[in-house]
């Protein structure tokens, strides 16, 4: 048979030895699936933490094949988007690019840029927002707010345009 199919008996007989052996893949999704219905909080683990998980247990398993085990098994959960700050405007989309990434300016108080940056603290989440002026990159003006309100901005703004007539 082996001349037949063009292997050898070696091959033939290693081939019967693998297939005897049990399934290591199911194996270690068995204990997978164990891991995950022992907490609820379980469910939110990806990867790297089911991997850990099961290194803890004692079960060897590489990065690829975690991966490969959970996903084709649907146990990756699909990974969250970050609730940021930006908000979709059509307006604002819409607006010009006057900065045309050159952040540069020729002399003071000619060109400023701003940004706001969201950072969670145990009160909630703080906004802060500072104006930099691109001569030098000094900061004009900082604002900082619990809300992400366009109204704090635009008085960070108008302190800076203030200050800016009173140099001239």
């Amino acid at each position: 048979m082996c001349e037949m199919l063009e292997v050898s008996r070696s091959g033939y007989y290693k081939h019967l030895e693998i297939k005897a052996r049990p399934d290591k893949n199911a194996q270690i999704l068995a204990a997978m699936l164990e891991i995950l219905k022992e907490d609820p909080e379980n469910e939110s683990y990806g990867k790297i933490r089911m991997r850990s998980a099961l290194r803890a247990r004692g079960i060897k398993c590489s990065r690829e094949r975690c991966a490969d085990i959970m996903e084709e098994n649907g146990l990756l959960k699909k990974k969250k988007t970050p609730k940021g700050i930006t908000k979709a405007d059509k307006a604002a989309q819409a607006s010009d690019n006057l900065i045309n990434g050159d952040f540069t300016a020729e002399q003071p108080s000619e060109k400023f840029v701003t940004d706001i940056t969201q950072t969670p603290t145990l009160d909630g989440n703080l906004y802060i927002s500072v104006i930099f002026d691109c001569f030098d990159n000094s900061a004009w003006g900082l604002e900082m707010a619990l809300l992400n309100e366009v109204q704090y901005i635009c008085g960070l703004n108008w302190f800076a345009v203030r200050l800016r007539e009173q140099l001239r």
